[in-house]
């Protein structure tokens, strides 16, 4: 499992510091975990796949695809970037459960309103 968090990581581009902060661990804490010197606790599992939207299952094994995309990753993932609200989350979710022609009468009324403002 040490080579598959060294691999997120890369993945990330992200220092050793970096990344033991998003997770709230310690630099030395982490490179213990990269080196094999020790292993992960589930918290610390979870973190990882909760913050870099990892798959439990690879993590843990090594089977399977690296990255778990599911609308809640990903719309969690650029709530966190953007700062958004629940109730913004939950506007993006509606919105991705639309069909596509009401998708894009939402989509000309937003560009109606930004472009008369």
């Amino acid at each position: 499992m040490n080579k598959r968090i060294r691999e997120v990581r890369k993945y990330y581009h992200l220092t050793q510091e970096e990344f033991a902060q998003r997770i709230g661990l310690r630099r030395s804490s982490e490179c213990l975990l990269e080196t094999g010197r020790n292993h992960p606790t589930e918290q610390t599992i979870l973190l990882i796949c909760s913050e870099f939207m990892v798959d439990y299952n690879w993590l843990i094994s090594g089977k399977g695809e690296m990255l778990s995309y599911n609308n809640n990753n990903l719309i969690n993932e650029v709530a966190k970037r953007y700062n958004l609200t629940d109730e913004q989350k939950d506007f993006i979710n509606k919105y991705l459960t639309l069909p596509a022609n009401q998708r894009q009468q939402l989509v000309n009324l937003v560009s109606y309103l930004s472009n008369n403002n």
